[in-house]
């Protein structure tokens, strides 16, 4: 990986953890909790580009909405285990 891969997770980690902490009112933990949505947006629209990617090189005879449909059950059922 290089360092633009790794870019989604800088700005996660750079920007939505600090302004959760350093922020104690309703519009600061709003604007936090929009750049926490946008970063794992970022992230999610990443990986599924990715999956499918892989799954074109790992198996080019079958369609494409079968690793789209698989990211997205992936991404969903992450969401839905998270506390």
């Amino acid at each position: 990986m290089t360092g633009l891969d790794r870019a989604p997770d800088a700005v996660d980690l750079g920007m939505q953890l600090p302004a959760f902490v350093a922020w104690q009112s309703l519009a600061g933990l709003l604007i936090a909790r929009l750049v926490s949505g946008i970063s794992i947006g970022i992230v999610a629209s990443t990986a599924t580009a990715y999956l499918a990617d892989l799954h074109a090189i790992g198996q080019p005879q079958t369609a494409a909405a079968t690793a789209l449909l698989t990211a997205s059950a992936v991404n969903i059922g992450g969401w839905a285990s998270a506390p």
